[in-house]
């Protein structure tokens, strides 16, 4: 018996640029990243068919075991319980 499956949002990073379409750095000159963990982006899949995905090389797989729940990270450092 074969599972519907369904497309998911994996990891999603945001970045600032200024008018001129630069981006944001750090002071090291890296681009500075942001998340948004309290919002709900999953419609962001809605129009992705599976036609769409291009499958990661094996050396960018992340094993569940070493994932950590970005809310709860967030929370943690902001005090919150």
């Amino acid at each position: 018996m074969n599972k519907k499956l369904s497309i998911g949002v994996w990891d999603l990073t945001f970045y600032l640029m200024d008018d001129d379409g630069e981006e944001v750095l750090n002071n090291d000159g890296t681009v500075k990243m942001f998340d948004a963990p309290e919002l709900d982006l999953s419609w962001i899949v809605d129009s992705v068919e599976f036609d769409d995905l291009e499958e990661l090389e094996s050396n960018q797989y992340v094993h569940k075991s070493d994932l950590i729940d970005p809310v709860a990270k967030s929370k943690e450092e902001n005090g919150k319980p």
